[in-house]
């Protein structure tokens, strides 16, 4: 989150989610446990942006409109993106029991942007890529705690 402003910058591509409404989004939840700041800050997010389903969780037709305007090989790989990250949290929610909301914020926002997020830089495509250090990191999984990059807690 610390360098959120200089990951947004590695793709220039249109983003499926703007990024507007997440600071505020964040500020509002500053005050809960981090993995409830977390969940709710972006239940809060993907709500501003109005692709919640009746029951709180992403809606694959309402992030699929939000590409509409996308143009040629762009909004092909920003739509599959999507059916991809909605294939992926159907896995989780088969393998975790349902995946069905306990108590506080659905977490389902939360899985679905960091699958988009990471799609996202991922594909992007390479005449729309900023070629830094840090974006090659971020692109290379160097960055994630658990592909044994510097982002986690210290080995024991």
């Amino acid at each position: 989150m610390e360098r959120r402003e200089e990951i947004k910058d590695c793709c220039s591509a249109p983003p499926i989610l703007s990024m507007d409404g997440l600071k505020e989004c964040f500020e509002e939840n500053k005050d809960k446990e981090k993995r409830e700041k977390f969940t709710c800050s972006f239940e809060c997010f993907f709500k501003h942006h109005n692709v919640l389903d009746d029951n709180g969780e992403p809606s694959k037709e309402k992030l699929l409109a939000k590409v509409e305007g996308f143009e040629g090989e762009w909004k092909q790989t920003s739509i599959k993106m999507i059916e991809d990250c909605f294939a992926k949290q159907e896995e989780m929610k088969a393998k975790h029991g349902g995946g069905e909301k306990k108590e506080g914020c659905h977490p389902a926002s939360a899985f679905m942007n960091m699958c988009l997020g990471k799609n996202f830089l991922q594909n992007c495509p390479a005449a729309q890529w900023n070629d830094s250090e840090l974006c090659n990191k971020v692109k290379s999984g160097e960055c994630h705690p658990k592909k044994g990059g510097k982002g986690g807690p210290p080995p024991e």
